[in-house]
């Protein structure tokens, strides 16, 4: 195996399992949110939007690290926006003092992975032999 082929297979297992563990994240705000509110905070639309927010954001991180892991393009193609939702998303949070450079980084590092044209055509490739 070449080196390219590694990054390509190694980086794969990597970016679905970090997309796995933003649906864990996800799961974890909801049980966090609800959690806070049988200790008394009060339930209003803010927590139901905030719910639903990180209920949907689980639901296509799991569906993207699925895409992922199976080498479906359109895995590729969502890992490419959530990433980049990521990235800026830790871009701002890291220009407002709530988190630290390794948030924008790691998506920074998971595009780079992306965008590299071993990969993409490992992700193509696929369809255009099916």
């Amino acid at each position: 195996m070449t080196p390219t082929g590694k990054v390509v297979i190694w980086g794969h297992w990597i970016v679905g399992l970090l997309a796995a563990a933003i649906t864990v994240a996800s799961i974890w705000g909801i049980v966090g949110n609800t959690v806070s509110m049988e200790r008394g905070a009060r339930f209003g639309p803010q927590v139901l939007i905030a719910d639903s927010q990180f209920a949907v954001l689980g639901m296509i991180c799991a569906l993207c690290a699925w895409g992922i892991l199976r080498w479906h393009p359109w895995g590729h193609v969502l890992a490419l926006g959530i990433f980049t939702l990521e990235l800026f998303v830790g871009g701002l949070a890291l220009l407002a003092g709530d988190s630290g450079p390794l948030y924008p980084l790691v998506a920074c590092l998971v595009l780079s992975w992306l965008v590299l044209p071993s990969v993409r055509s490992a992700y193509w490739r696929r369809v255009q032999t099916s």
